[in-house]
């Protein structure tokens, strides 16, 4: 139990950070204090997605980073397509793209969840 909740804890606080960093990417960002309570709950859904991938590769050993970030990728990948297609959200002049979606939503998930997972070890 107590490595769950380290490994919520690491991935609230990394991903709350990238969260912000990346928001003036985003189109309509005005502000931090405006757009801290969207990247707020952006941060729990994140923190969902790493406990979630987290469990499920947990039987992994020599391939779970690697598993991680991979999944990862395509959650985010998929997370992006989805949102951009239905106009929830939509990028910014600066946002660098890969295949119409954002890389830096992206490197989050590719990179926070092994990150996350090994820092909570």
């Amino acid at each position: 139990m107590k490595y769950w909740l380290r490994l919520a804890l690491i991935a609230f606080f990394l991903n709350l950070v990238w969260e912000n960093a990346q928001a003036p990417l985003y189109a309509n960002y005005v502000s931090f204090t405006q757009h801290f309570w969207l990247c707020l709950r952006a941060t729990f859904s994140d923190v969902a997605i790493i406990l979630i991938l987290a469990f499920v590769t947990k039987r992994l050993h020599r391939m779970r980073l690697a598993a991680l970030a991979g999944m990862g990728f395509l959650v985010a990948f998929g997370i992006e397509r989805l949102a951009l297609s239905i106009g929830r959200w939509s990028y910014g002049a600066f946002m660098p793209l890969f295949l119409g979606v954002g890389i830096l939503p992206l490197l989050q998930l590719t990179l926070l969840v092994p990150l996350s997972v090994v820092l909570a070890q």
